[in-house]
């Protein structure tokens, strides 16, 4: 159909084409088909045929020396007029063009938005890009002024000085300021991820230097807040305990200022640092007087582990609710082995004054043992004879400046804590014997455990007759030195040898003593 003065004028063999206006599709071959020509000149240089097909041309010269192509959209006044070779475009203006004479697939809008890409039907989705205020975007959204480079790529402003949300071509943001740089605001429901660092402008912020200027009466000329005040550590102590946070640190529920709350922490740091300081002078003060001054605490204290590196007195009781562990110079064993008579133990670390020790056999033994050679590094356990399995011994050694030595008269003396002589025999009683006998059949004696070293004269005691008749069997017999004491519970247990070992002793002698429980 042809409305117009040479509307369609060549199109001998087309179909389906609509011209309106004079030259309307002028020049069209005739295999051009399915185009639509309104306005003067509209669509008039179409002239290659089939290609040039299914196009749309309205407006003055629209699409006016278009000479191959198809699938082409223009609406306004000289729209796409320098168009000559293209397919699948999109004009939309008052004499607006495509991008290039041979665009193809591109959508430009009033020379402001320009796209690319097009050229998909139905409802796929084209794979293109678009630009604001740049023809030839390279981002799937790319906005740009015209003149100048990327600048400000989104602004929502009350007024053109005045910005309400911008985004700059640096990519920074600003939220309430036309030149956003350090300081952003932002509400978000979720979590911020930052990778950089959170500025703050410096006129806004201030670093609590003012607690050192107040400590040091100020020699810096510092601004001191007028509520600001270090307490001493006992009044920091007392407010501890009575409020349970820091002075000043208080849990706020809302909105927390991460700016303030890292002046508050770097102030409460300052002000230990300046506590530590404080401590320190303290321990040089002590230190320079011979560690002697006793620290008193009239307090109750709780402690998950309490060290204390020299003497601790207490003057009260302890209570111990749990184990009491001691050191590997308190408590211990030693073995002596089949064929050996001894074994010596040495202290890691010597005791001031000479221990009091003592030592229990873990199992019967023939004859006697003592504890000889006793210093204040170390003592010896020596047995009478041989035996006939290994001897493991537990042995405890304690030390006390204030050690007493009771006497069997009622009177109370000062312990010589000092090792005296070599030798201190531990010697089993008769009664002691019978009741070993009597419950295993061995010929082994336990011997007494506990000991206390003291320095005392030894009396040679009298050889008393046999038992006369009528004495019950097993009761205790006082043996001389070279007699033998043996078992009364009957034939099948042998005699156990209680006789001292080959050394005499007079009335001057001086030997340690353990006394029997």
């Amino acid at each position: 159909m042809a409305v117009g003065y040479d509307a369609l004028l060549y199109a001998e063999e087309g179909s389906w084409n609509t011209a309106i206006g004079t030259f309307a599709l002028e020049n069209t071959l005739p295999a051009a088909f399915a185009n639509t020509a309104l306005g003067y000149g509209a669509g008039r240089g179409n002239a290659t045929g089939y290609s040039n097909s299914s196009s749309t041309w309205v407006g003055y010269q629209s699409g006016y020396n278009i000479r191959t192509g198809s699938k082409n959209i223009t609406l306004g006044y000289k729209t796409a007029d320098s168009l000559t070779t293209g397919s699948g475009n999109i004009v939309i203006g008052y004499d607006i063009d495509t991008p290039a004479a041979n665009s193809d697939n591109t959508l430009t809008i009033g020379n402001i938005i320009f796209a690319n890409g097009l050229g998909n039907t139905g409802t796929t989705v084209a794979t293109g890009t678009v630009g604001v205020g740049i023809a030839a975007p390279t981002a799937k959204f790319h906005i740009s002024r015209s003149t100048g480079g990327i600048e400000k790529l989104f602004q929502v402003g009350t007024t053109t000085t005045t910005d309400i949300f911008s985004v700059n071509s640096n990519g920074r943001v600003g939220v309430g300021t036309s030149t956003p740089w350090e300081a952003m605001e932002f509400a978000v429901a979720g979590d911020i991820v930052v990778t950089g660092n959170v500025y703050k402008s410096a006129t806004a912020y201030v670093n609590p230097d003012y607690v050192f200027a107040k400590y040091f009466n100020n020699p810096y000329n510092e601004i001191i807040p007028d509520d600001y005040q270090m307490l001493s550590l006992d009044d920091l102590g007392l407010y501890i305990q009575e409020h349970n946070h820091l002075p000043g640190v208080e849990m706020k529920s809302g909105v927390v200022d991460i700016f303030e709350a890292n002046r508050l922490n770097l102030e409460k740091i300052e002000e230990l640092s300046l506590y530590i300081l404080e401590i320190n002078n303290r321990i040089k003060v002590f230190e320079e007087q011979g560690g002697e001054e006793e620290i008193e605490m009239a307090q109750d204290y709780q402690y998950s582990k309490l060290t204390v590196r020299d003497k601790a007195i207490f003057e009260g009781d302890i209570i111990v609710e749990d184990h009491i562990y001691f050191n590997k110079d308190a408590v211990g064993q030693a073995k002596i082995l089949v064929g050996a008579t001894e074994v010596e133990i040495r202290f890691d670390k010597g005791y001031e004054y000479s221990p009091i020790v003592t030592a229990t056999p873990n199992e019967f033994i023939e004859g006697q043992y003592k504890i000889t050679e006793k210093t204040n590094d170390g003592f010896k356990i020596v047995l009478e004879k041989k035996q006939f399995l290994d001897i493991v011994f537990d042995w405890h050694a304690f030390a006390s400046p204030e050690a007493k030595l009771f006497v069997s008269d009622g009177s109370v003396e000062e312990i010589q804590l000092s090792v005296s002589n070599e030798q201190l025999i531990i010697e089993a009683s008769q009664e002691q014997v019978s009741e070993a006998s009597s419950e295993q059949p061995a010929t082994e004696l336990e011997a007494v455990e506990g000991s206390i070293t003291q320095e005392i004269t030894a009396e040679e005691p009298a050889a008393e007759p046999p038992p006369a008749d009528g004495q019950v069997a097993g009761e205790a017999t006082e043996a001389g030195p070279d007699e033998e004491i043996t078992s009364t519970e009957g034939d099948d247990h042998p005699a156990i040898e209680a006789e001292m070992l080959n050394e005499s002793f007079d009335e001057s002698t001086e030997i340690e003593a353990v006394p029997t429980e």
